[in-house]
């Protein structure tokens, strides 16, 4: 895939300074997300998903954001603080009121770990970018009315 300015969204006050293999990582990751009746549904940067559409208005929702604590600017972390983390995440997003549905970003070949993740519904851009840098990550996805995944770099 290509890096298109159409899925990524730079909230950085100068260019990003992602390397291009990592922001290559991040658009060919699959970010599968786990309905309560056992279904996933798998987002992809850039892709429309009728699947997300619908669950947005089940859930009266005109956006998303699918979020991590994993892995502070993409070091590699141990599985005990990642997991402390990523329950901080939770418990901070339930506390403010978000309905979140499990998820776990994965490359698509699977040659790299995954990681733990939420989706947060209904959670706006400025919320989604300011949780994002609270949990020092690169980069998050947010999806907008058109259920259309966007990179969005933060660092």
């Amino acid at each position: 895939m290509s890096i298109s300015a159409s899925h990524i969204l730079d909230h950085t006050p100068i260019a990003s300074k992602l390397n291009e293999d990592l922001l290559l990582a991040y658009l060919d990751t699959e970010y599968r997300v786990y309905l309560p009746d056992n279904q996933t549904i798998v987002l992809r940067i850039g892709m429309e998903n009728g699947y997300l559409k619908r669950l947005h208005q089940q859930y009266g929702a005109s956006c998303s954001a699918f979020l991590t604590a994993w892995n502070p600017f993409s070091h590699q972390t141990d599985d005990l603080t990642n997991s402390q983390r990523q329950s901080q995440l939770a418990k901070n997003l339930n506390l403010a009121d978000f309905k979140t549905l499990s998820a776990f970003g994965i490359h698509k070949n699977g040659d790299m770990s995954g990681e733990e993740s939420l989706l947060s519904l209904g959670m706006n851009l400025a919320d989604a970018i300011e949780c994002g840098q609270r949990w020092e990550q690169n980069a998050i996805v947010w999806i907008g009315s058109d259920a259309t995944p966007k990179l969005v770099l933060l660092q």
